[in-house]
C-alpha cells in the first residue's frame, strides 16, 4: 500500500512517539521472531530509500545519511533483525509495521 509522505516535523514526532520500541521483540509474519534494533526516520521515495537503507545497514549512521538526503518528503522506518541473527537486518515502514502488530496511531495528528 502507498501511503502519503511525512513532513520532516512530523516524522521525527512519530520516531520519538514509537523510540519505545527498540529493543523489543516481535513476531514477523513468517513467525520469526525478532528485534527492533532501532525506528528512524528516513527519505519517502523508493530510490532514495533503497540508498538509505543500503547505508543504515553499513554504517548505522542515520544523523549522516539524513545530512545528504534533501527532499521535502519523509518515513520512518523499523530496523529489525532476528534474534539469532543480526547480521540479518531488515527494514519495514512504521504504517505497515503499525498495521501488521495491531498499534493503532494517527500518524496525522
Amino acid at each position: 500500500m502507498q501511503f502519503l509522505p511525512f513532513t520532516k516535523e512530523q516524522a521525527i514526532d512519530i520516531c520519538d512517539d514509537f523510540e519505545d520500541l527498540i529493543g523489543t521483540k516481535f513476531s514477523a509474519e513468517d513467525a520469526t521472531l525478532m528485534k527492533i534494533e532501532n525506528v528512524v526516520v528516513g527519505p519517502y521515495h523508493n530510490d532514495d530509500i533503497v540508498i538509505f537503507a543500503d547505508e543504515y545497514v553499513r554504517t548505522r549512521n542515520v544523523d549522516a545519511m539524513m545530512k545528504a538526503y534533501f527532499g521535502d518528503d519523509f518515513d520512518v522506518f523499523v530496523f529489525a533483525y532476528p534474534v539469532d541473527d543480526k547480521a540479518q537486518i531488515s527494514r519495514i515502514d512504521i504504517r505497515s509495521f503499525a498495521e501488521l502488530n495491531g498499534i493503532f496511531y494517527n500518524f496525522f495528528k
